[in-house]
């Protein structure tokens, strides 16, 4: 498949591609905006517990949009500083290992 990050669409070929921020907008209409992140680091809470921080979001998403046809590839920026386990709702799925090539 053609990684969109080249500027080529992996579906049609086309050569413009958008780069945006992934993000999710909140209020009514549409004031208040948050980049979309695959993780967060946890923050103490004065409640108990802990929660995400927003500040400390990991694995921040971005997207490839095709200008012709609008098709998308999204990214998560830094992968391998995403955290992993119960508290981060994040976990590895290991697929078998790649055989070598045959000669």
């Amino acid at each position: 498949m053609i990684d969109m990050r080249t500027g080529t669409c992996a579906l049609c070929e086309h050569n413009e591609v958008i780069e945006a921020s992934a993000r999710d907008f909140f209020g009514e209409s549409g004031e208040r905006s948050e980049q979309l992140a695959v993780s967060s680091m946890p923050k103490s809470s004065m409640v108990g517990g802990t929660k995400p921080d927003p500040e400390k979001r990991r694995g921040r998403l971005v997207q490839y949009v095709c200008r012709s046809c609008g098709y998308t590839q999204w990214f998560a920026l830094n992968p391998t500083q995403i955290p992993i386990g119960y508290p981060h709702e994040t976990r590895i799925v290991e697929g078998a290992a790649k055989a070598p090539p045959y000669r």
